[in-house]
């Protein structure tokens, strides 16, 4: 074992930028595998930044002195760990129907918990993250100032106050009439990856990797930040059970009912994996690469929570790309959606706009004049109605001479 690095890792340890300190001690583990110590150790800075599933799975085969009583100590805090975590889920699911007022009250709820057990840097980077897009801006400094140290140090918080330095808001919320999207627009948030990292659960992905693998309980969200389409497993499922005739036995329905079950989740996982590599190109301003994997997303998970910030960066990344081949063909799809990923989607205002301004760049602004008119009768508090009102102006405009 590298006693230097290991000696650098207890220093991180000790000064709560756990970060810095995981990467060293992972790093370690995974090179010298029989060294107890390390292990232990990175065990431990798991259970101090919340992730008790994870410390538990790092101590599984190990054998030190004391450690079934520190096991024992996390286990009991386990039930309690789990009831946070549903409830932080509970979140993202308001999140997802833009109910943000109400993602940021659960959210704020789980923090006086940090009185009892250490709590995952991603309850406190959610409850910020709520707290900018509903445009409390101006107590993110005085919330963050209140957290634990290894919350502060963590690269997500130190990012997020990057970011509102870069693009400060200089008049106070309550006194803008219009709402916070109106000073920060949509395109801002996909820079800053504050959207994205709120619809698609990417503040809980550590979260959800933590939890216990359950074989039989009906999952809710799962591991990894997937969200397991249960009803159509079910229905599958239950399909199988009907053909079930003579020869197949109920042990060979079950199989198949799992292969069914495994084969949906490795698809949902791939299409979140493309859209979370689609998005990193993105904002690297490779929008090939980008258009690339939403298109692939798409076509795997077409109807997942991430499925319109997929479409939305699929666009995005055409756009910029300028080819205009069946682009409107896009912005018609997303649109026609009926799911409430679609129908509630932070996007769709922008996406009227966007194929408004392309319907009278070709000459036919009679047909954007009802895309502008939705904008204002449905999101008259947002940037968007702003721009859609400048554009109805240009068309009168027009009209007249």
């Amino acid at each position: 074992m590298e006693v230097q690095s290991y000696r650098l890792a207890i220093q991180y340890l000790q000064a709560e930028r756990y970060e810095e300190s995981a990467i060293i001690l992972e790093s370690i583990v995974k090179d010298y595998p029989l060294c107890t110590e390390a292990s232990w150790v990175l065990g431990l800075l798991y259970v101090l930044s919340g992730s008790p599933y994870q410390a538990l799975k790092q101590w599984e085969n190990l054998k030190t002195d004391n450690l079934l009583s520190y096991k024992q100590m996390v286990e009991e805090k386990l039930p309690l760990y789990d009831e946070l975590y549903q409830k932080y889920n509970q979140a993202l699911h308001f999140v997802q129907a833009g109910e943000l007022h109400l993602a940021k009250n659960i959210l704020h709820s789980l923090l006086p918990f940090q009185t009892e057990l250490p709590l995952p840097v991603d309850f406190y980077h959610g409850y910020l993250l709520s707290l900018i897009v509903i445009g409390e801006t101006e107590s993110v400094p005085q919330e963050l100032n209140q957290f634990p140290l290894y919350v502060k140090n963590s690269s997500v918080n130190r990012n997020l106050v990057k970011m509102l330095e870069d693009h400060p808001i200089s008049e106070p919320v309550g006194k803008r009439k219009m709402s916070f999207k109106k000073s920060w627009s949509k395109r801002q948030f996909i820079g800053s990856s504050l959207v994205a990292s709120l619809l698609i659960g990417g503040v809980g992905f550590r979260v959800f990797s933590q939890q216990k693998e359950i074989n039989e309980a009906k999952p809710v969200i799962q591991q990894n930040g997937s969200v397991q389409n249960t009803e159509t497993i079910e229905k599958e499922i239950a399909v199988s059970k009907d053909q079930q005739s003579g020869g197949q036995d109920k042990k060979q329905v079950l199989n198949n009912a799992k292969s069914l079950a495994d084969r949906i989740k490795s698809s949902t996982i791939s299409g979140l994996s493309s859209y979370r590599n689609g998005l990193a190109a993105f904002r690297k301003k490779d929008y090939k690469m980008a258009a690339a994997q939403m298109e692939k997303s798409q076509s795997l998970q077409p109807n997942e929570y991430f499925s319109d910030d997929a479409l939305f960066f699929l666009i995005e990344s055409k756009q910029r790309l300028n080819e205009q081949e069946n682009i409107l063909f896009l912005y018609d799809y997303f649109l026609s959606q009926t799911s409430k990923h679609y129908v509630f989607s932070p996007y769709r205002d922008e996406l009227l706009l966007g194929k408004a301004k392309i319907l009278m760049e070709a000459g036919r602004s009679n047909e954007a004049l009802p895309l502008l008119g939705k904008i204002l009768t449905d999101f008259k508090q947002e940037w968007t109605s702003v721009e859609a009102v400048l554009l109805m102006n240009q068309i009168k405009a027009q009209e007249k001479n």
